[in-house]
């Protein structure tokens, strides 16, 4: 279940071979392909963002996660599960409640009202997944709180054309927990502030509908992308020229889309073979490496989730 909710486990992809992370990615063994799939926030109501709070507010407290954290309407085992990879339940037993008072930390076992004010009043406020798809993300990006991602190994939205380093904090595992006190030492004030800054930038690529909504704007941008890497230009003749303009009317985008940087050097590799074996298989003329083919994927096959609910991003 793992594999289905992650862009494969970083422990995992350490050992695999870059041929068979190919076999296991473009055979649909996870959720998410990264040599095709695009990930996009979910929908929120921009009726509840309201405007982003100051940038230089001070800060109550240092870290903030509301929220059940024994699975799914907070009934399940006392311990590390599936839910959340585990990570909303070990930050629990670690900091919960007075455990993390001496670090600023407030992690609470339960929704609470304001939300919003609650997110502001800290520098960093926990990103986790859910019983799938999580939405702490994008209300920490809209509260203009730096996100703390606590999803190891899973892709998230638009990440790709988003300089995520900028304006958010990510845990590559669950032992990095245990690190969360020497992270908030680490983060010295002026580097919070502008991490604040690039978080009002990157919010509206986070809204649906509204004025300043711009995620279907990144979503075109995404597919653009997609479509030049896959036929070396659009059905209507453009180049990837067309989508970096495109990305220049965007006030965050990266001229051109990037594989996130935590992802095993394999990873990125068989991401990268696979690309080339998709444009092959589109456009009449075009062959892989050798050293592609050597690796015997013959056949791509588009990756599904079985269950939408293991479907983490």
């Amino acid at each position: 279940m793992m594999k289905a909710i992650a862009a494969g486990a970083a422990s995992e992809n350490q050992s695999l071979t870059v041929g068979e992370l190919e076999h296991d990615i473009g055979g649909g063994e996870w959720c998410f392909a990264p040599h095709k799939d695009i990930v996009l926030p979910p929908f929120y109501d921009d009726s509840r963002a309201g405007a982003p709070p100051v940038t230089t507010r001070p800060s109550k407290l240092s870290l903030v996660l509301a929220g059940g954290v024994w699975g799914p309407k907070n009934i399940g085992p006392q311990a590390p599960t599936y839910y959340a990879q585990g990570m909303r339940q070990r930050l629990y037993m670690q900091f919960g409640g007075a455990r993390g008072d001496q670090h600023g930390i407030r992690i609470v076992n339960t929704s609470i009202r304001n939300e919003r004010a609650f997110l502001g009043s800290s520098k960093l406020c926990g990103a986790p997944s859910g019983d799938g798809y999580g939405m702490r993300l994008s209300t920490s990006v809209l509260a203009n709180c730096v996100p703390l991602l606590l999803q190891p190994s899973v892709v998230q939205p638009f990440e790709e054309l988003l300089d995520y380093p900028t304006f958010s904090r990510r845990l590559r595992s669950p032992a990095d927990i245990a690190t969360i006190p020497q992270l908030i030492d680490g983060l010295a004030d002026a580097d919070l502030h502008a991490m604040r800054l690039r978080l009002s930038r990157v919010r509206s690529a986070f809204l649906w509908r509204g004025e300043n909504a711009l995620a279907y704007n990144y979503t075109t941008l995404a597919l653009c992308w997609r479509a030049v890497e896959l036929r070396g230009s659009l059905r209507s003749g453009h180049n990837s020229s067309y989508c970096e303009g495109m990305a220049a009317l965007l006030p965050s985008a990266r001229a051109r889309p990037q594989l996130p940087t935590w992802m095993s050097p394999q990873t990125r590799q068989a991401a990268r073979h696979l690309k080339e074996r998709r444009r092959a298989a589109a456009v009449p003329g075009v062959v892989p490496s050798i050293g592609q083919r050597s690796h015997g994927l013959h056949k791509v096959v588009s990756s599904q989730c079985a269950n939408e609910r293991t479907c983490g991003v």
